[in-house]
């Protein structure tokens, strides 16, 4: 197949055969590029499914309780911390700001020569950081360079450490510290940064191949990433008559699978160094699942089966397995060593020997893990419900934002369909005939080169920082389909290159990077596989200027990054309408997206100059709780860096006569994860006083800081007032804030008094006058004098001693009674005296 650079484009192609007689004959043929249609509701989409997959899973309920036990059981990892959620617990990723710098990309940073530029170990990283790659005009790539880093925001894992051996009855294992010469702060050990941002777990079942790079194999062997290229990776199976033989697996649409079983092993992400897969499966079968952590009891998946102390499940792995998977895969004594010899029988004689279940542990957990993951489905968005009818799904501003991304942006050109991404099972395998992984691309120079269909150089970062699906697997073959069909490898079925690539045409895969899907992107940054854009609107920006690294990667770079001629407006709308691919049961954590409780390290106690050695060499721990959370959902997840306020504004007195003092209060709250460096509070009616609540950072509303500010006035008539806010920062979001707040002051012109009496009585009772009456209304009432007299039209004489005080408020009324003991026997008048606030008569009644 072919990508055109854009839609407007007819190429021509022509053949010229000469016969061996030197007689010529040419044909010509016009390519014309289809329009790209507007993607559907994920909804349209099937979710992909090995088709052998029950060759191995006897009951997927089953399957997917035992994955999401996997996925979120801290016990997994080598100090019994590192879960695969450990990166994963945040809209699918990690939105951690401290100790999450590699000092370079892919492969992992392991020498002392490596050096940080945003910060060190331990480092916390703020707004300012961002973009990595700063230019003086963030829409002109030719502009001045304000900074550049080759650094990485990706997410801290394990310490240095070699694996020793498994500690019975603990989740963590007996390990060897290593002095880290990159990952430390003054000699003492930190984690370890992995070298690539951690991308989504949400929608990645329609990935065709998964990590950035590709490596996770569309195939599962059973045991590693890597598929068909590990000829040697081979899994037990246990034969009718009882034998067990090692054999090899080829599991297609099960790349999930593949990346599952990668992190488990690694020295970065979850193990100590050299961890083999059954000593994890010794490990976990010997211990109760989620013994560490709360499980929600209304949990979507578990809830049937969590323990009644409430920590964990009710089960065991080993009853997990047996209920998931078919028994030719564990049903079995006989026991092997680490290269599956079989060694004996009955009960392991020592942590060296292994149960059938424990050696095909990596194949429980890549497949369990799958299925759970393949139940992660955001398909409820805005922008699902919009492409299914409702035309009020969307803003007007978002309507427009669409408009962009397919036509002006050129987005859809690499973030196609429902999935919004090219690298998706169903573009590549959705056609008939020969699947689509490789495709002819017209360059930038005109000239034509094959590439990994769904990887791109986009410029991010200069080519060689990191090859991506450029570089080569541990076998030393390269990742690139492009370049194995070159070397005339046989990638296997569904891959079949007819006809053969040409050893010598030109490729671009160097510096390409899978395309991440757009799903739920305003809470998954930050950006790109360097992590170095904070906001969506840097990375928009990023495009509209071509890209960073345009003239240095030409080589590899792909096409459609050129200069986009987009308005305020168009940004605006584009990232408004981003925004509109959030599933709200993603931002809330409810089902299926609800999970387990879970501790993730989060930097140590100090900073990139000073850290506390827990006497072994490595740095005290600062574990951050993510609360368990069940099928109704949890807080609201919000942006990696996101400004946010929440504004109130109060009065005293709502209702009060013209000309009265009225006293109103504003608070702004910030509500965000960042300070605020410029706030300005304005009211349209009087000059307000403060802050009050400005803590130390003067003039800086720092992250969950209260302003509070006042002003009085006089109001001659009713009046809306509306306070507001403004912020001037890069990572504001106004469109999920409050920035107004509005209050009503009734100046009542109705009547001649600040109260209105609904009754006023005085009966006699034994010498004694009891007076009643109650009220409607009492505006700017401070209270009441009452006073006596023997004829209506003498003079009064006032029979309370101190003012009787108002007891209401406003709008709403009270009711009062005044006793006058031992009154004279006769006629009596009485009359009622209301008093202001300013403490002047404001009326008569009686």
């Amino acid at each position: 197949s072919f990508i055109f650079p854009n839609t407007e484009l007819t190429l021509t192609f022509e053949l010229t055969v000469t016969d061996i007689n030197n007689i010529s004959d040419v044909d010509t043929v016009d390519v014309i590029a289809l329009p790209l249609v507007p993607p559907p509701s994920l909804k349209t989409v099937p979710v992909p499914e090995p088709d052998n997959l029950m060759d191995f899973v006897k009951d997927k309920d089953a399957a997917i309780k035992l994955g999401k036990a996997f996925f979120w059981d801290m016990q997994a990892g080598s100090d019994g911390i590192q879960a695969c959620a450990s990166c994963h617990f945040h809209a699918g990723t990690d939105n951690r700001f401290k100790n999450q710098l590699s000092p370079s990309g892919a492969p992992p940073a392991t020498a002392a020569t490596e050096t940080f530029e945003v910060g060190g170990p331990n480092y916390t990283l703020t707004p300012d950081d961002f973009p990595f790659h700063k230019l003086q005009d963030p829409f002109n790539r030719h502009s001045a360079v304000i900074r550049d880093s080759d650094d990485v925001a990706s997410s801290q894992g394990m310490f240095a450490a070699d694996f020793i051996d498994l500690i019975s009855g603990s989740a963590a294992e007996s390990c060897a510290d290593v002095q880290d010469l990159v990952f430390h702060v003054g000699g003492t050990n930190v984690r370890r940064v992995e070298p690539r941002n951690t991308p989504s777990v949400i929608n990645a079942v329609f990935n065709l191949r998964n990590f950035w790079d590709g490596r996770a194999n569309f195939v599962f062997n059973g045991v590693n990433p890597f598929g068909a290229r590990d000829p040697n990776a081979r899994i037990l199976e246990v034969q009718p008559g009882g034998d067990v033989v090692s054999t090899t697996v080829r599991i297609q649409k099960a790349s999930l699978a593949s990346q599952a079983v990668g992190p488990p092993a690694s020295g970065f992400e979850m193990a100590c160094g050299g961890r083999p897969f059954a000593k994890i499966g010794k490990k976990m079968l010997s211990l109760r699942p989620l013994a560490k952590q709360e499980v929600h009891p209304n949990d979507s998946v578990l809830a049937g089966i969590i323990d009644p102390s409430g920590k964990g499940l009710g089960t065991t792995y080993a009853d997990m397995i047996k209920a998931a998977f078919w028994e030719k895969y564990w049903n079995s004594d006989k026991l092997v060593d680490a290269n599956l010899n079989v060694v004996g029988v009955g009960t392991p004689a020592s942590t060296d020997e292994y149960t059938v279940m424990e050696a095909n542990f990596s194949l429980f957990w890549g497949l369990a893990i799958q299925l759970y993951e393949a139940t992660l489905v955001s398909d409820d968005a805005p922008f699902d419900r919009f492409m299914e009818g409702d035309a009020t799904a969307l803003t007007e501003e978002q309507k427009h934002g669409f408009e962009v991304f397919i036509n002006q942006g050129q987005c859809i050109q690499c973030h196609f369909g429902a999935e919004f991404t090219k690298a998706s099972v169903s573009h590549i395998l959705g056609h008939p005939g020969q699947a689509q992984i490789l495709e002819l691309m017209l360059m930038a120079d005109n000239e034509i080169a094959i590439y990994d269909n769904g990887f791109y150089n986009i410029g991010v970062r200069p080519t060689s920082d990191d090859l991506g699906v450029g570089g080569t697997d541990p076998f030393g073959n390269p990742l690139s389909f492009t370049r194995l069909a070159q070397n005339g490898v046989d990638v296997g079925p569904p891959f079949n290159f007819t006809p053969p690539i040409n050893p010598a045409a030109r490729v671009a895969v160097d510096g390409a990077f899978k395309v991440p899907g757009l799903r739920n992107v305003e809470l998954t940054g930050p950006y790109f596989h360097n992590g170095g854009q904070g906001s969506l609107r840097q990375v928009i920006e990023f495009y509209v200027r071509g890209g960073d690294f345009h003239e240095q990667n030409i080589n590899n770079l792909d096409p459609s990054i050129q200069v986009l001629p987009l308005s305020d407006a168009d940004m605006a709308g584009l990232e408004a309408f981003l925004r509109s691919l959030t599933d709200d049961r993603v931002r809330f954590q409810k089902a299926p997206f609800d999970h387990p409780q879970l501790f993730i390290p989060n930097g140590h106690p100090g900073n990139e100059t000073s850290v506390t050695d827990d006497g072994t060499g490595k740095a005290t721990e600062h574990l951050l709780e993510i609360p368990a959370v069940g099928a109704e959902g949890g807080s609201e997840l919000k942006p990696y860096f996101v400004g946010s306020v929440r504004v109130t504004k109060t009065v005293d007195k709502p209702v009060v006569r013209p000309d009265d003092q009225v006293k109103f209060t504003i608070q702004v709250e910030n509500t965000g994860n960042i300070d605020l460096k410029n706030v300005s509070v304005t009211d349209p009616l009087c000059t307000l006083s403060g802050p009050a609540g400005d803590g130390a950072d003067i003039g800086v509303l720092n992250i969950g800081e209260t302003w509070t500010f006042t002003c009085s006035l006089a109001l001659p008539e009713s009046v809306i007032n509306t306070v507001t806010v403004i912020v001037d920062d890069p990572f504001f979001d106004p469109g999920a804030s409050h920035t107004e707040a509005s209050v009503e002051v009734v100046v009542d012109t109705t009547g001649p008094t600040n109260a209105t009496l609904q009754s006023f009585t005085a009966a006699a009772s034994e010498g004694d006058v009891v007076v009643q009456w109650e009220t409607v209304t009492e505006i700017d009432n401070l209270g009441f004098n009452l006073w006596r007299s023997g004829h209506p039209d003498a003079g009064f004489e006032r029979v309370n001693g101190t003012l009787i005080p108002s007891q209401a408020a406003g709008a709403i009324g009270a009711a009062y009674e005044f006793v006058e003991h031992d009154v004279p026997a006769g006629t009596w008048y009485y009359k009622l005296e209301t008093i202001s606030y300013a403490g002047v008569t404001d009326g008569w009644h009686g």
